[in-house]
């Protein structure tokens, strides 16, 4: 397939998925688009079948304003419940939710939209604890959008709450209307808002191997969106059908089995109000069938941008950087981000890969909107993130190792070269010779991913400097954050843990030092574990 049919086939079936509109996690829309996909992956002549997975589906109801008599239709952030709120409406700079409690209490608050999205979930958890009642977000576009609001500062396992106050979004035009009505009493509906228990739908094909036995490539993407979804992620969708096409057709049978997987609730649907809402679906499906899979290549937000990111594990950004220079296509790199379904994967250690724009998509202001439509489409960036794709699958899958190919050294090499810039004590780069060594030696999967399993438990972990309660933070993935945080004095909190280091009542340096050697402790007993049960095969 020449690139002209290649991006008109992607956009057709962009197009063919955008018919559905918004796709919210255990809806009808989420059974129906992930039944299309399943057909259309059997039409390809694969075995495809839809997986059930239990979620929690919000419905948006209508939220309406009233300014002088003239009710303004709002946009319901998720997980936002019914409410009628009967207050003055008062407006505040964004960059004081946290400083402006003595004036916001008891009142509907107009604000301003911040300069990171996401943060819409952080200011209404401050201005819900000064005392507000209500919140209106005057966005900087025109545009609706939608971010997802709980009740809990930090995103964890298990079960959390909603926002205790409705939060709403409303286009430039129509904040400045409201607006003149500054100081005067008003009121402020959501009505027809639900939360319960529903079954979203993962799809899963496979393209046959040489061997049934083989560890499997994941090709993947997520079929769940907000609003129109285009660049987040309906491309992606078609990417993985597309790529899918073009697999079937190679003449040679693949030594390893390739999945094409389209996951629900990314976006949303973790049971229970859980803080932790997003990539639900990838995180129980890798938690199901780590065992088997070789290595992952995600699509997300391939949108804006001349160069395609590869947020990935260190083997697999290794290999893909390689082979974008052989096709010619620049590439940023970084470690996987927990943003991401591929995070999913990296969790449990194995090489995982999301091809993105995030970057550019986010700071576009298009994020999660209205404005995410297919014209905001790179062409020549989606080609290329399809190529890239392909090539390193073909590789992958047409090897007799897996592993061979991605050289797992690469883990090691990463993490003793950010232990290294830290000046980290000597005990703990030792420990990661170690590990170096071992990597040379050890044959079976299972025994590479337990180890990359433990150095991301251990060692390399997603952090938020100063926890939750900041506009403007982002996760972080370090190396041994303890370390980083005795040089800068600081603390953070670990993402998903809720844990904060170092501990108020110890000295930060000290603390680095006891940790490295815990840590240090444990990646030794581990080896050792590993090397003798090596030796008993």
């Amino acid at each position: 397939m020449d690139t002209h049919s290649l991006w008109k086939d992607i956009i057709s079936y962009v197009e063919k998925l955008a018919e559905y509109g918004e796709v919210i996690a255990g809806s009808k829309k989420d059974y129906e688009i992930a039944k299309t996909i399943r057909d259309d992956l059997r039409d390809q002549g694969l075995n495809a079948r839809l997986i059930p997975l239990q979620v929690m589906e919000w419905i948006p109801g209508r939220g309406i304003i009233d300014i002088g008599g003239k009710e303004i239709d709002l946009t319901i952030q998720p997980y936002v419940q019914n409410a009628y709120v009967e207050a003055p409406l008062v407006y505040i700079d964004t960059n004081n939710v946290d400083k402006s409690c003595a004036t916001i209490e008891d009142s509907i608050i107009i604000t301003d939209l911040p300069p990171d999205v996401d943060d819409i979930n952080t200011a209404q958890l401050h201005l819900s604890e000064c005392g507000a009642l209500g919140v209106i977000f005057i966005d900087r576009m025109e545009c609706r959008r939608r971010i997802v609001c709980t009740g809990i500062w930090s995103p964890l396992k298990g079960v959390g709450k909603p926002p205790s106050i409705p939060v709403l979004q409303v286009p430039k035009s129509k904040g400045k209307e409201i607006l003149r009505y500054w100081g005067s009493k008003t009121y402020l509906v959501v009505e027809g808002c639900k939360t319960g228990e529903s079954t979203g739908y993962i799809v899963e094909a496979e393209i046959p191997s040489r061997y049934e036995d083989s560890e499997c490539i994941l090709i993947t993407s997520h079929h769940d969106h907000w609003l129109s979804g285009i660049a987040d992620n309906l491309v992606g969708v078609s990417m993985t059908m597309s790529i899918s096409k073009l697999l079937i057709t190679r003449s040679q049978t693949p030594k390893h089995c390739v999945k094409i997987v389209i996951f629900t609730a990314e976006e949303s649907g973790a049971p229970n109000y859980s803080s932790w809402y997003w990539i639900y679906g990838s995180r129980k499906y890798a938690e199901e069938n780590y065992s088997y899979i070789g290595a992952v290549i995600n699509f997300d937000t391939i949108a804006r941008g001349d160069r395609v990111t590869i947020s990935a594990t260190p083997d697999l950004a290794h290999l893909m950087s390689i082979k974008a220079a052989n096709l010619g296509i620049e590439v940023n790199t970084e470690f996987d981000q927990p943003i991401f379904d591929s995070f999913s994967f990296t969790m449990h250690g194995i090489s995982a890969a999301t091809l993105n724009t995030f970057h550019e998509f986010l700071s576009s202001g298009i994020y999660h909107s209205s404005l995410d439509t297919i014209d905001i489409l790179n062409r020549d960036t989606v080609i290329k993130a399809v190529a890239l794709c392909i090539s390193t699958v073909e590789q992958l899958a047409l090897s007799n190792d897996i592993y061979g190919v991605l050289n797992p050294k690469k883990w090691s090499e990463y993490v003793l070269e950010n232990l290294h810039k830290v000046n980290a004590p000597l005990e703990l780069i030792d420990s990661l010779y170690r590990v170096h060594r071992y990597l040379e030696i050890a044959k079976e999967s299972e025994d590479i991913k337990a180890l990359m399993h433990s150095l991301i438990s251990e060692l390399i972990k997603p952090i938020m400097w100063n926890g939750y309660r900041h506009l403007g933070n982002r996760e972080e993935i370090l190396i041994a954050p303890w370390i980083i945080a005795s040089m800068k004095n600081m603390w953070y909190e670990v993402v998903f843990e809720g844990l904060v280091e170092p501990p108020a009542n110890i000295d930060p340096k000290k603390y680095a030092a006891l940790k490295s050697q815990i840590v240090a402790k444990r990646i030794n007993e581990f080896i050792e574990r590993s090397l003798l049960k090596s030796s008993r095969k």
